[in-house]
């Protein structure tokens, strides 16, 4: 049986403040998604997003208000870097939150304009997956995330106003899709 495989990086164990980032430097993030330092879907005029992402963002979004949370946006930086992150999984035939080259989630996505230079608050977090046939549906991986605990951790965090959505597919794992979420907060 084909399975939807997930993977999560500093997310639900980690949120580090910007005096610890001082001291990680430029290395890699710790596992699980989550990168701290000190509304409704809609895509800006500037971006559209496909079917599939707005589908995961709605998803997203509905998991949050059953948690009375407040809904995420989509943000063109973080849409890009997910964008780009699913479609280099798929070229380089390879699934994980760092890039090809070892770049972390946290610095691709400062890379792609969501900085946090000239913000108090900056949180980062990201989920991956990928699956095929009814297991690479927007549906199937949103309830994947949801039934796993660092996954969940990174959709339910209360702070992330903004977020991306990459979906590609190709001939990673014969024609799976790959997702890749990203989500944040700045705060002046």
């Amino acid at each position: 049986m084909k399975r939807a495989l997930l993977a999560v990086v500093v997310v639900a164990a980690l949120l580090l403040p910007a005096s610890a980032l001082a001291r990680v430097g430029t290395g890699r993030a710790p596992a699980g998604a989550v990168a701290n330092y000190r509304a409704p879907v809609a895509a800006t005029p500037l971006f559209q997003l496909t079917e599939k992402e707005q589908l995961v963002i709605s998803l997203i979004n509905k998991q949050r208000a059953k948690h009375g949370l407040h809904a995420v946006r989509a943000n063109l930086s973080l849409v890009e870097a997910a964008r780009d992150h699913s479609a280099e999984m798929v070229g380089k035939q390879y699934f994980s939150h760092e890039s090809y080259s070892g770049e972390s989630f946290w610095q691709r996505l400062i890379r792609y304009g969501y900085k946090r230079s000239g913000y108090t608050s900056w949180t980062v977090g990201e989920d991956i997956a990928w699956g095929q046939g009814l297991l690479g549906t927007p549906q199937a991986i949103v309830d994947a995330w949801m039934h796993s605990a660092p996954h969940r951790q990174v959709i339910l965090t209360p702070k992330f106003r903004d977020c991306g959505v990459g979906v590609a597919s190709g001939s990673y794992k014969s024609g799976a899709f790959l997702f890749t979420l990203d989500m944040g907060q700045r705060r002046k």
